[in-house]
């Protein structure tokens, strides 16, 4: 990726506002800075950690979309969809719900943000307790607090998805750490498979671009990465 020419050219100024950081004067992004990729290893055992490097993956995704280009040539994006809902199925040995929007299944009843927002915090505590006050939190800042609403968003997610439930059977580490290694293993396989045929791509966590051209050799490199390392499952590619 080091060698391809990457450009985003803003086509506005309110655009370039976007990506400027006036507390520090200077821009959050750097086009055509670093492009080389790496890989991170984060916590005490290094299972955490994801792909970094490349400036593109701090540009905002609608200005990557629109704006972004590869050697001249214009881009599009595919990401997993829910991913890390899914790998806790995955982890968890459970068959993924055949439903279309994981976050807004019949019943569930809640702002399709909230229950996004469920299973970060999710992810990131250890324990239910953890992950009501951490919720708590946000909606105080959000000035949306009430009595019993954090743990009623938690309660009305994980009732739904109680299999992949990272705080089930007395679990007392956050699940975060496995679920960005197994991620990252994922992104790896991506890159590899896409290398082999000479398509350059660039990683955003559980997304990628690629030059338009190459859309579906995206999507199928994508989905038999996935299903190499988590067999059986299926995942919806958008």
């Amino acid at each position: 990726m080091a060698r391809q020419k990457l450009e985003c050219r803003f086509g506005s100024y309110v655009e370039y506002e976007r990506v400027f950081d006036y507390r520090q004067a200077k821009p959050k992004v750097a086009p055509g800075g670093y492009q080389r990729i790496y890989r991170r290893f984060v916590g005490k055992d290094g299972r955490g950690g994801r792909l970094f490097g490349d400036w593109v993956q701090q540009l905002p995704r609608d200005l990557r979309r629109d704006r972004l280009t590869i050697n001249g040539q214009p881009t599009c994006e595919l990401d997993y969809g829910s991913m890390q809902l899914v790998l806790l199925y995955v982890l968890a040995d459970a068959p993924v719900p055949a439903a279309p929007d994981l976050y807004q299944m019949l019943g569930m009843g809640q702002h399709r943000e909230d229950m996004k927002m469920v299973l970060t915090l999710s992810v990131g505590n250890a324990t239910r307790s953890e992950t009501v006050s951490a919720i708590g939190g946000r909606l105080r800042e959000q000035n949306r607090a009430g009595k019993g609403k954090a743990a009623g968003l938690y309660d009305a997610f994980w009732h739904h998805h109680a299999p992949a439930n990272p705080h089930r059977d007395g679990i007392t580490e956050p699940a975060w750490p496995q679920l960005q290694n197994l991620e990252s293993r994922i992104a790896l396989r991506v890159l590899a498979l896409l290398l082999d045929r000479k398509i350059t791509a660039i990683p955003i966590h559980d997304s990628f671009v690629v030059q338009a051209r190459h859309r579906d050799c995206l999507g199928a490199a994508m989905q038999d990465a996935f299903a190499a390392l988590c067999p059986r499952r299926l995942i919806r590619i958008r």
